[in-house]
């Protein structure tokens, strides 16, 4: 982000609270100190900063309740399961139907796509060298070619 004029929006209340990262907050500072009109408002938003009132403290922690009923709960699973094991044995266990044969399935296997790590610009290059190449990559290549040399 280039702190200016027309953007200090975005960049002047972060700058005041110090939270920009170092580099933005580096340029917006010799900003404030070069730009007249931005360092006017800067003061008068510190000056509105620190008229702020304090944040109000973190509420203390609740306290921890009770866990009485604990016990009584683990109770209360041990007798459930007590008349479960009980009542199990009295009625005989319902006798499930027999499934129906399984219904057979047509498989089709299509031949796989070859993929590529390529993109279509990078796999026309390679097949057919600069020529296979859009114009305005044509000319970023030979730009390239020409900062090597």
């Amino acid at each position: 982000m280039i702190p200016r004029c027309d953007n200090r929006e975005e960049w002047l209340g972060p700058y005041l609270y110090h939270d920009l990262p170092f580099t933005d907050e580096t340029a917006a500072a010799e900003h404030v100190e070069a730009c007249a009109s931005c360092g006017a408002e800067a003061a008068d938003l510190r000056r509105l900063i620190d008229r702020l009132p304090a944040p109000a403290p973190v509420p203390a922690a609740r306290p921890r309740r009770s866990r009485a009923w604990i016990p009584a709960a683990a109770a209360a699973l041990a007798a459930a399961f007590l008349g479960f094991a009980a009542g199990r044995g009295s009625a005989p266990a319902p006798q499930n139907p027999p499934l129906p044969p399984p219904v057979p399935v047509q498989v089709t296997r299509a031949e796989p796509t070859p993929l590529s790590l390529f993109s279509p610009t990078a796999l026309a290059f390679l097949n057919g060298g600069s020529s296979a190449l859009p114009p305005t990559a044509q000319d970023e290549v030979r730009g390239r070619i020409q900062e090597r040399r």
